[in-house]
């Protein structure tokens, strides 16, 4: 999720080895779908080479995260809008 703007970005866990390397293509999905700016994605998809996964202090993040996070598991895996492929 990106705390400046609260977007959240499902990915699918496994292979958790490749989680963070499959974000920016998930991201760059969602942004299309919103109609971000191709020069805008590009300035974004430049700026995310390597991502981190850690804990948030942030309680706006982990409020975005808990109401998220139920609609996440109600969509069968294969009608979930960012699979990898």
């Amino acid at each position: 999720m990106n705390a400046r703007t609260l977007l959240p970005v499902l990915v699918p866990l496994a292979p958790a080895a490749t989680v963070t390397a499959r974000l920016p293509a998930a991201f760059a999905k969602i942004a299309r779908r919103l109609d971000v700016e191709a020069l805008t994605l590009e300035g974004e998809l430049a700026a995310m080479p390597e991502q981190v996964l850690a804990k948030t202090s942030s309680r706006s993040v982990l409020g975005v995260m808990n109401e998220f996070a139920p609609h996440g598991r109600q969509l069968p895996m294969d009608r979930r809008p960012h699979r990898p492929g």
